[in-house]
């Protein structure tokens, strides 16, 4: 599997860009928290602004992701918004990666055709077998399973066009003993990567992460032995990188809004910390100057801000969840370590059961620590430490985590 073309700056989270072409979507998936208003869509001078703004910047890569909401239901605008970022790269001169991430069910062939046609990676949000999808990501009306028998078309379509597409399965604790095989259903369907992350906005225990750790490892090793085999496929996870709540990539809202992170997605459960997390408008900014952010970086800012302790609570268990997480299986050689290092534990990581409280400073300080040691890797790790690690085949590609 080609590895991704690597950014200029692993660290650099200001040439990376989500839009938010609607806040409309179907479905009402329970990980969700987005306010889901119909009427909030974003109109052709907004994205142009933020695709300007994009591009602005020094790094000789960029990428741009079309996201919701759904998407898909502004699909004119998306075929607008590729033609004008791709003119607009190929102006500056520099490389232009493009991802789409949809629910699916607006998915047709047509449509599919014009995304691989301009090189558009496409991300399909399922959980794996019909019974967790339709579970976990209902309609908003009408029957569960039917909408999850429309997702798993899309995917199907997709294989059958021999595209490499990716899944994204998003993990509650309660899924966890069936995350597997929810996993297996998504390689058996074709994808080339299995996006796999924890649901955020709801507090998980030790023992949970434990068992996060444990599913994620058995997805990786069934990769591995595919990948052995000749298969074309990867296991992604936040957790083996920056984890997702405390993201520094770029969204820009529907009205021009720049967000940071899983904002979004959080909004209805941390308003406050959705509230810190907006930086102003794409029309306030001559250019993205002064909004790079760092792992470690975007924590202190964050911690230094978020008052009510719910909200920090959650944020910090979170957070601790992750990293946790990708220590256990780093020590194990199942998530991604710097190249040339050996495969074994840092001293100071801990395994899911440790630090003993995920409250409080001394956590705090202990994800400050995970944070920056693993900025000290970025640069030297596969596609940015975002994918299962090199296994038998060699690498694999995937969108950046930073």
């Amino acid at each position: 599997m080609d590895a991704a073309r690597p950014l200029e700056d692993p660290l650099d989270n200001t040439c990376n860009m989500t839009l938010l072409l609607t806040r409309a979507c179907q479905l009402a998936c329970a990980y969700c928290r987005m306010d889901r208003n119909p009427a909030s869509s974003m109109e052709e001078p907004v994205l142009r602004r933020a695709v300007d703004l994009l591009m602005s910047g020094p790094s000789p890569s960029v990428a741009l992701d079309f996201s919701g909401g759904e998407p898909l239901l502004r699909f004119e605008l998306i075929r607008r918004g590729i033609l004008y970022a791709t003119r607009s790269a190929r102006s500056r001169g520099k490389s232009l990666r493009l991802d789409l991430s949809t629910n699916g069910l607006l998915l047709d062939e047509g449509k599919a055709a014009f995304l691989l046609r301009r090189g558009v990676r496409i991300h399909v949000s399922s959980d794996g077998s019909l019974r967790t999808h339709a579970r976990n990501r209902p309609p908003a009306r009408g029957p569960a399973r039917s909408a999850a028998e429309r997702c798993r078309a899309a995917l199907s379509l997709l294989a059958r066009l021999r595209a490499p597409f990716d899944a994204t399965m998003v993990v509650f604790p309660e899924d966890v003993p069936v995350m597997a095989r929810n996993a297996r259903h998504l390689m058996d369907a074709g994808a080339s990567v299995v996006q796999i992350d924890y649901a955020l906005g709801v507090t998980w225990s030790r023992e949970q992460a434990s068992d996060l750790a444990e599913g994620l490892g058995a997805c990786v090793l069934e990769a591995r032995r595919r990948r052995a085999l000749g298969a074309q496929v990867a296991v992604e996870s936040s957790c083996f990188g920056n984890p997702d709540l405390n993201s520094a990539l770029m969204a820009i809202d529907t009205d021009g809004t720049i967000l940071m992170g899983c904002t979004p997605t959080v909004e209805a459960t941390c308003p406050t910390l959705a509230g810190i997390l907006r930086f102003g408008s794409v029309y306030a900014r001559r250019n993205l100057q002064g909004l790079r952010r760092t792992p470690s970086e975007m924590a202190r800012f964050i911690l230094s801000s978020l008052r009510p302790e719910r909200e920090r609570r959650l944020f910090v268990n979170n957070l601790a969840v992750g990293l946790a997480v990708r220590a256990a299986l780093a020590s194990r050689g199942l998530a991604p370590v710097p190249s040339g290092a050996p495969r074994t534990q840092r001293p100071s990581a801990g395994a899911p059961s440790r630090p003993a409280r995920w409250t409080g400073r001394p956590v705090e300080r202990w994800i400050l620590g995970e944070l920056a040691a693993l900025e000290e890797e970025l640069g030297s790790m596969p596609s940015r430490g975002a994918w299962d690690g090199p296994g038998p085949t060699g690498s694999a590609g995937g969108r950046t985590s930073a």
